[in-house]
């Protein structure tokens, strides 16, 4: 459906999150008439989007209970389940139903390069927008890292777009027209929401279909592209055959002999290095400059919550990778730590019915784990005897405990393989207590650095 053809269309949003009540404002602003439902029954904004959009219908409840006709569009925000759709009072109203990157695939006019993977997609969406931005181009960056897809339409016309890209986003969209489209890695999450790990991994291979170029993990099975895709493929890895970027002898090395110093980059860790990899091979197969992408790397301000230093408090290194919200990227976390006998870990929260096995190996020589929330009982297990651990309520109680164990030298790292939802609004409220905490005690007891 053309821009035209919006105006005087009927729409139906489902969902009252960040990326629904982006929709309303695209489809009014193109003078489409709009409803909007959400099957909870206090959905937090709720007096915010009355305020802000008084006219509008909103239906609360279970979406069986909807009126629906034939002229509306469902547009359907990406956290909503397929299965909690009415699929059968859909088909027999002869409603479309459609995802927001179908819309913002109609609209967009530049190209679109799209990050997907299970640990990763923010800070290579961060950073790729960077690199592109340090060569002179026009970005909009956006998607799931935000702001949503559609608002980006509203801004300035950019050469290139850079979204990053969920599962649950691919999942309502049809196959998308990408120049690039990056798959990351694939680790167990989302198992709340996904059959097993094979589902979750068919929706992420839902970026490859319509990408001009696939950019995919070479040390990671899971993301190579189907064979009808290969021949439009870049391998992406630390030491990757056929790789136009890699690692060695203390650098980064690329096409033509360019080069640049690992200890130049912000990022810290191996799962970031590959990070820094895939942002660099986007940028160059996108035609940047090689020149700039160097100082454009050094000149990085990394996201929070994703292996940050939040402080020393007498010669203790605390780090925040509140963003650690799955085991893949607790591994990747404590694998880019080195030696762990110096390492105190706190972990927990909602494991959503992940395999959370692979922390065992993991974790093997870490000076302590301090698991705390739902799900401590279920990481203790999985932890086994790999390392020393203690269960407690809190990630206060976790960060008193581990204060008292630690000494100069020793490092305390949040990173706790789960959600955040059980005592904390989001990871970002999460890290942001850590951090606090942390702050609290460098003021009491006295920082060093």
């Amino acid at each position: 459906m053309s821009t035209q053809r919006l105006q005087g269309a009927s729409f139906l949003v489902l969902g009252l999150g960040t990326t629904g009540v982006a929709l309303v404002r695209y489809l009014l602003a193109r003078g489409a008439t709009v409803a909007v439902a959400d099957s909870r029954a206090h959905p937090p904004g709720l007096a915010a989007f009355r305020a802000a959009f008084p006219e509008l219908s909103v239906h609360l409840g279970p979406f069986e209970a909807l009126s629906l006709s034939p002229d509306q569009t469902v547009v359907v925000s990406p956290g909503i389940a397929p299965e909690s759709l009415p699929w059968a009072a859909l088909k027999a109203a002869g409603c479309a139903v459609r995802g927001e990157l179908d819309l913002f695939f109609e609209e967009a006019r530049a190209p679109v390069l799209g990050i997907t993977g299970t640990n990763g997609k923010s800070t290579v969406t961060a950073l790729l927008g960077h690199l592109l931005a340090a060569a002179g181009l026009r970005v909009a960056v956006g998607g799931n890292l935000g702001p949503a897809a559609v608002s980006l339409l509203d801004g300035p016309a950019p050469e290139v777009f850079v979204l990053e890209l969920s599962s649950f986003q691919l999942d309502w969209a049809e196959p998308i027209p990408l120049r690039q489209g990056l798959y990351l890695n694939l680790s167990s999450d989302h198992l709340d929401r996904y059959a097993d790990l094979a589902a979750y991994g068919a929706s992420k291979m839902r970026i490859y279909p319509r990408a001009e170029r696939c950019l995919y993990n070479a040390g990671d099975a899971a993301t190579t592209p189907p064979q009808d895709a290969l021949g439009r493929a870049l391998p992406v890895g630390l030491q990757a055959s056929g790789a136009p970027f890699g690692v060695g002898e203390g650098g980064l090395w690329g096409p033509g002999g360019w080069s640049w110093p690992l200890d130049r980059l912000p990022l810290v860790g191996t799962h970031n290095l590959e990070n820094v990899l895939f942002a660099l091979t986007a940028a160059w197969d996108f035609g940047a400059d090689l020149a700039a992408l160097g100082p454009a790397l050094e000149s990085f301000t990394p996201l929070p919550h994703r292996c940050a230093v939040a402080g020393w408090v007498q010669g203790v290194r605390y780090v925040n990778d509140s963003k650690a919200t799955n085991v893949g990227a607790t591994v990747a976390a404590l694998k880019g730590l080195g030696d762990l006998h110096k390492v105190v870990l706190l972990a927990g929260g909602l494991a959503k019915g992940a395999d959370l096995s692979p922390l065992r190996a993991a974790a093997s020589g870490l000076r302590h784990a301090y698991l705390f929330g739902t799900d401590a009982p279920a990481l203790a297990a999985a932890l086994g005897d790999a390392c020393p651990v203690t269960c407690v309520e809190t990630l206060d109680a976790a960060l008193s405990g581990a204060a008292e164990l630690t000494s100069a030298g020793d490092t305390v790292i949040l990173a706790p393989a789960c959600a955040s939802f059980d005592q904390f609004r989001s990871f970002e409220h999460r890290g942001e207590v850590f951090e606090a905490a942390v702050a609290e005690r460098a003021d009491r007891l006295g920082a060093c650095a």
